[in-house]
C-alpha cells in the first residue's frame, strides 16, 4: 500500500509526492519498473526477450468511413511488431515454442478481412486477438497505413499506430 512517500534510490531521501514535488523522480522509477519487466528474471536466469517483427504485409479491404470505401476498397500496408521471451525457443529450435509469425499472419489477415470504419478499430482488434493465439508475447505494436486516401489531394498514405502491453 501507497504510504505517499517515495524513496530515492541514491541517497535514500524521501519525497512525498503528493504535493508534486517528486513528480519526476517518480516518472523515472515508473519507467524503470517498466524497462526492468521486459527482462524478467526465470529461474534466476535472465530470458532473452526479442522482437518478431512482419513489415509491410499488403491487403485489400474495404475500411473507412466513406460508401465507396467500404465499396470499392483500398490498399493497406500493415506492419507487426511482438515483443517476446525467446529463451526457449532459441534453446529447442520449436517453433512451437515461438512466437510463429505465419500463426501471427494469419490473425493479422483474418482482422484486415472484416469491414470497419476507422483503422484504430482494425489496430485495436488485431491486438486483441494477438494473445489468445500467441500467449508468449510481453508487447506488440501495429502500424495500419491506407494507401492513396481519398482525401481531396494527393497524400501517399494515413497511418495508425497503437501499442499493446499484455500481462
Amino acid at each position: 500500500m501507497c504510504n505517499g512517500e517515495l524513496t530515492d534510490c541514491e541517497d535514500n531521501r524521501k519525497y512525498d509526492f503528493r504535493d508534486g514535488a517528486c513528480t519526476v523522480s517518480f516518472f523515472f522509477r515508473s519507467l524503470a519498473q517498466k524497462l526492468l519487466s521486459k527482462t524478467r528474471y526465470f529461474f534466476g536466469e535472465a530470458q532473452k526477450m526479442g522482437v518478431v517483427e512482419l513489415e509491410d504485409m499488403e491487403f485489400y479491404a474495404f475500411h473507412g468511413c466513406y460508401r465507396e470505401e467500404q465499396t470499392v476498397g483500398n490498399k493497406f500496408i500493415v506492419s507487426l511488431s511482438m515483443t517476446t521471451d525467446c529463451s526457449r525457443a532459441a534453446a529447442t529450435d520449436n517453433v512451437d515454442h515461438s512466437a510463429n509469425y505465419l500463426t501471427a499472419y494469419q490473425v493479422v489477415k483474418e482482422q484486415m478481412q472484416q469491414k470497419s470504419h476507422l483503422l484504430e478499430n482494425v489496430a485495436s482488434r488485431i491486438l486483441d486477438a494477438l494473445p489468445s493465439k500467441l500467449p508468449m508475447i510481453v508487447s506488440a505494436k501495429v502500424k495500419i497505413s491506407k494507401i492513396n486516401p481519398p482525401l481531396g489531394g494527393k497524400v501517399g498514405r494515413a497511418s495508425v499506430t497503437i501499442e499493446r502491453l499484455y500481462n
